[in-house]
């Protein structure tokens, strides 16, 4: 180790996370999962250790062995599976790190929902889910639509609007499929606008960094696209603000980047789920791009006893768009230098090459590119992203019938087994038959409360 120089260890980190940690002052004993490895952040660490770091016993064997090869001062992880094992393991050897019982609550959606319903906050009601016939029967009581969802997901993988009891077989089927032996629960739907809150707490006090528009699809509802900063009234604003804030108290948060994610419904937000752990799909650039911070930055900032600017009003706008192209074998990508010259746009990563396969956008794993774009104002930003989304096209072959409509801010959309559109709340899900499947996404928007489509 450098002479001089702090020691932490960073548990699941990627190039990004170690350089911001050097730039401070710190060494970093990395330790790194073998799938994906990072390779970049291998070779800036000053030790790693390529290991499993999702099993807490084992992690804390392993870093017990570490600290008294290489002592280290501070145990961190800024990735979602990293942040249970981290906490028991910090407990465990007497260093600063992640609260327990935050990440516990945080990664077990059940118990969040369970600290909740206890506390005198407003809550969503919930129940475990082992069997359709359980979802029928809260679906009953709680009215539909109803959301499925694994209790430990991640990335949207496991969740499903279920729109009716005659979807519930098919639906707990799919889940309970796609994410084996894991536990389900299911939960009320909110209709509304949903934001996530990009924070950042030291000592038990949170600042809210920026408040982020989302689009999410449906059944799956996985995210589509964010727009920073949120466009939602100052009144809501600050309702959302108190919410995230009353939250990160509750589950006893104290030093972390968290990302916490909420519907705006008429009687106030009510919280979807919270990660103490900041928030991935490029917030980090939408939130350097709109108001000038790197919240890595902050973070190791703040660890290192340094004084650290929390942002004022944004400079700008920023968005970002993924591509969820019709399922199927990819036979050709076109508009992607067109889009590069739109107006505003300052990024675009298409994932996909002919040959390659489009899945089902059953979470965020299954896209297939994106666009980023920067405006003067939210709606700028918002409407450069569009248009440049737009503009590509992703043609597939051998996909399933029909489109998936892409649903922003409280529409839904139910669309079964490909070829039956099931919508509610006056949206449009295009369906369209064809051995040969082209898609524009198109997306069906509020904005406060009034319907625009793009």
């Amino acid at each position: 180790m450098t002479a001089g120089r702090r020691t932490v260890c960073l548990v699941g980190s990627g190039e990004r996370v170690v350089r911001a940690a050097q730039q401070h002052g710190f060494d970093v004993v990395l330790i790194a999962a073998r799938t994906p490895l990072k390779t970049a952040a291998i070779q800036l660490a000053e030790h790693t250790v390529v290991c499993d770091y999702t099993d807490p016993a084992e992690l804390t064997a392993l870093l017990r062995a570490v600290h008294a090869w290489r002592p280290f001062e501070r145990l961190a992880s800024l990735a979602e599976l990293g942040q249970v094992p981290a906490a028991v393991a910090a407990a465990a050897l007497g260093v600063p790190g992640p609260d327990p019982r935050a990440t516990r609550l945080a990664r077990d959606k059940l118990a969040m929902r369970e600290t909740l319903r206890t506390s005198g906050l407003p809550h969503t009601r919930y129940a475990r889910c082992a069997s359709p016939t359980e979802l029928v029967t809260f679906g009953a009581e709680a009215g539909w639509p109803v959301v499925l969802k694994v209790v430990d997901g991640v990335g949207k993988d496991g969740v499903r609007l279920v729109g009716s009891p005659r979807a519930a077989p098919e639906a707990f089927a799919a889940v309970a499929a796609a994410v084996p032996g894991r536990a389900l629960m299911v939960e009320e739907y909110h209709p509304g606008p949903e934001v996530s809150v990009e924070t950042l707490s030291y000592d038990g006090r949170h600042h809210v960094l920026a408040v982020t528009d989302k689009e999410s699809n449906a059944p799956y509802l996985n995210e589509t696209g964010h727009t920073i900063p949120s466009r939602l009234d100052p009144v809501t604003l600050a309702a959302v603000r108190r919410t995230t804030v009353d939250l990160l108290d509750l589950l006893g948060v104290r030093t972390a980047l968290c990302h916490t994610e909420l519907r705006c419904t008429p009687a106030g937000p009510r919280v979807i789920e919270t990660h103490t752990r900041p928030g991935g799909d490029h917030i980090r650039d939408l939130l350097r791009l709109a108001y000038g911070i790197d919240i890595y930055d902050m973070f190791f900032g703040l660890l290192a006893g340094a004084e650290v600017e929390l942002p004022g009003e944004p400079r700008g706008a920023a968005a970002i768009r993924f591509l969820t192209p019709v399922p199927g074998r990819v036979v050709g990508v076109h508009g992607v230098g067109l889009a590069e010259q739109m107006p505003g746009v300052v990024e675009v990563d298409i994932t996909v090459e002919p040959g390659d396969l489009a899945p089902e956008p059953t979470g965020n794993h299954s896209r297939c590119g994106y666009v980023i774009a920067v405006g003067r104002t939210a709606d700028e930003a918002a409407a450069a992203a569009d248009t440049a989304r737009a503009a590509i096209q992703v043609s597939t072959t051998g996909a399933r019938q029909g489109d998936t409509a892409d649903v922003r801010q409280g529409d839904i959309a139910d669309v079964r087994q490909g070829d039956i559109a099931d919508v509610r709340q006056g949206d449009i899900a295009d369906v369209r038959q064809g051995d040969v499947a082209t898609t524009q996404v198109r997306t069906l928007s509020t904005v406060d409360g009034t319907r625009t489509g793009r």
